[in-house]
C-alpha cells in the first residue's frame, strides 16, 4: 500500500497526500483545500489536515476517469483503510484462510506480504503528531505502528523458519518490502529498525546480533528526471539498498518515436534507448540490486511509443530486459506475462536472445533469497558430489577388476579341463594350448 499519515498520526492507504485524487473529499469537506506549502502553490485536500475520524467519512473512487479499461462501479463503496486494518486482513488470510484452501505448499499461491511505500515523508515531517500529541516523523510513526501491533507485524519479518524447508535453488518472497523516493528515509529506516525492532522481536535471552530477524529489503524509487544523473549510482551505493524502483521510462525511454521524421531515425532512437536501458540494468547488477519498474497500465496513453499494447511492453521488460518484478495496475496482465516462458512468447515482438548485460534470471530481492542456507546447501552439495564420485569411482574400478579376474580364472579353468578333441591337433597348433593363461 501507499501510506500517508493523518493529522493525529494514523497511517492510511491512499495513492497521494492529496485526498482529492482518490476519494470524495471535495464533496464531503468542500472548503478544506489549501495551498500545499509556502513554496508550492499546488492546491489540494492534504491528508495531514484531517484526523482519522474525519477520513473515515470519506469513500474511495477510481483515480483514472473516462477510459473503458477502468470501472467506476465500486466508487463510493469502500472507506480509506489504515495500515493496521491491512495487516489484520493479511494476518487473517495467511493464518486462517490459506490453510483451509490447501495452498500452503504451492509456490503459485505463495504467502502474500506487504510492499509498502511511504509517501513524501520529508514534506509531512513538520505536520505529524503521534497519539500523545508529540511531533513524530513518518518513518518513526511506521515503526511505532509495527511495534504497537506486534502480533500482526512480527510475521512480516523473516525468521529462522522461513527457509527451513527450501531447496538450495528455491526462493522465498520477503514478507515485507519498503520503498520510498526519499533516500534518507530509507537509510533512517534501516538503522532504526536494526536498533529498535530487531531487539524488540528477538526471543528473550537471544543475542540480537545473531537473531535471524532481518531488516526488510529497502527499495529506492527513482523518477525519469534522476535515474540517469551522473551521481545517481554513487548515491545509491551509499544507501545499502536491496532494489531500485525506476520509472519504466528510465528503461524504455521517453522519445516520441511515432512522430519521428523517418524509419531510420526511429531505429536509431530505439538503439540508443536500448543501450541506455542495458547500461542501467548492468549498473544495478553490479550493485546487486533488484529492478522493479513502475507502472504498467492498459491505456494506450500510458504505453511507450515503440509498443502497440501493454502486453508487448511488459513482455519486453520481462524477457528482453529481464527486470525482476513490475508494478502493474492490471494484475491479471502481469500474471499472464510472468507465467508464460519467454521462449513461448511472440518472437516477432520481443528479442530474447541478447541478455548478456542484464540480470541473468528473474527474481525479486537477490539479497533476501535465504542466502545463508543457500551457501550451506551449495557447500554440502559439493562435498556430497565429491564423496559420491569417489565412491562410484572405487566401486566401478573394483567391479571391473573383479570381473576381469573372474573371466581370466574361468578361462584358465576351461583350458586345463577341456577333453582332447576327436581329431588330433596338428603339432604346430598344439603348442598354443599348454599353459596359456
Amino acid at each position: 500500500p501507499d501510506l500517508v499519515a493523518t493529522k493525529d498520526g494514523v497511517l492510511v492507504a491512499v495513492h497521494s497526500p492529496d485526498l482529492n485524487i482518490t476519494t470524495n473529499v471535495a464533496s464531503v469537506y468542500p472548503n478544506r483545500f489549501r495551498q500545499k506549502s509556502q513554496d508550492d502553490p499546488q492546491l489540494g485536500y492534504w491528508v495531514t489536515d484531517f484526523n482519522h475520524a474525519e477520513i473515515q467519512q470519506l469513500r474511495v473512487r477510481q483515480r483514472v476517469q473516462d477510459t473503458p479499461a477502468r470501472t467506476s462501479f465500486y466508487d463510493g463503496l469502500f472507506p480509506v483503510p489504515t495500515l493496521v486494518e491491512i495487516m489484520e486482513l493479511l494476518y487473517d488470510w495467511n493464518v486462517n484462510v490459506r490453510p483451509v484452501l490447501g495452498t500452503m505448499q504451492q509456490k503459485a499461491f505463495g504467502r502474500p506480504g506487504l510492499y509498502v511505500e511511504l509517501k513524501e515523508p520529508e514534506w509531512t515531517a513538520s505536520d505529524l503528531r503521534d497519539r500523545h500529541g508529540k511531533n513524530i516523523t513518518m518513518p518513526d510513526l511506521f515503526i511505532s505502528t509495527l511495534r504497537d501491533n506486534a502480533d500482526l507485524s512480527f510475521p512480516l519479518f523473516f525468521d529462522g523458519t522461513e527457509c527451513a524447508n527450501l531447496k538450495f535453488d528455491e526462493y522465498q518472497v520477503p514478507p515485507l518490502v519498503l520503498q520510498c523516493f526519499h533516500g534518507p528515509t530509507l537509510t533512517y529506516l534501516r538503522s532504526t529498525i536494526q536498533d529498535t525492532l530487531v531487539p524488540f522481536f528477538t526471543t528473550k535471552g537471544e543475542d540480537p546480533a545473531e537473531a535471524y530477524i532481518n531488516i526488510p529489503p529497502l527499495v529506492l524509487l527513482a523518477g525519469k528526471s534522476v535515474c540517469h544523473e551522473e551521481d545517481f549510482w554513487f548515491k545509491v551505493s551509499e544507501m545499502g539498498l536491496e532494489g531500485i524502483g525506476p520509472d519504466k521510462k528510465c528503461l524504455l525511454g521517453d522519445t516520441n518515436t511515432k512522430q519521428s521524421s523517418s524509419k531510420a531515425t526511429t531505429e536509431l532512437e530505439q538503439i540508443l534507448v536500448d543501450s541506455r536501458s542495458r547500461d542501467f540494468l548492468r549498473r544495478a547488477e553490479e550493485h546487486e540490486l533488484a529492478i522493479h519498474p513502475w507502472t504498467e497500465r492498459l491505456e494506450v496513453e500510458f504505453i511507450s511509443d515503440q509498443f502497440s499494447t501493454a502486453y508487448d511492453e511488459l513482455t519486453y521488460l520481462f524477457c528482453h530486459l529481464r527486470v525482476h518484478g513490475m508494478f502493474a495496475e492490471n494484475v491479471d496482465l502481469a500474471l499472464r506475462v510472468a507465467s508464460i516462458p519467454c521462449d513461448e512468447k511472440d518472437s516477432t515482438t520481443v528479442d530474447t536472445t541478447d541478455t548478456t548485460d542484464s540480470p541473468s534470471s528473474p527474481g525479486y530481492i537477490k539479497k533476501y533469497e535465504c542466502l545463508h542456507l543457500q551457501e550451506q546447501h551449495l557447500v554440502a552439495m559439493s562435498l556430497s558430489t565429491c564423496a559420491m564420485g569417489l565412491f562410484f569411482g572405487f566401486f566401478i574400478t573394483y567391479w571391473a577388476m573383479e570381473s576381469f579376474n573372474r573371466k581370466q580364472e574361468k578361462r584358465g579353468h576351461q583350458l586345463s579341463t577341456t577333453p582332447p578333441p576327436d581329431d588330433p591337433v596338428p603339432a604346430d597348433e598344439s603348442d598354443h594350448g599348454n599353459g596359456i593363461i
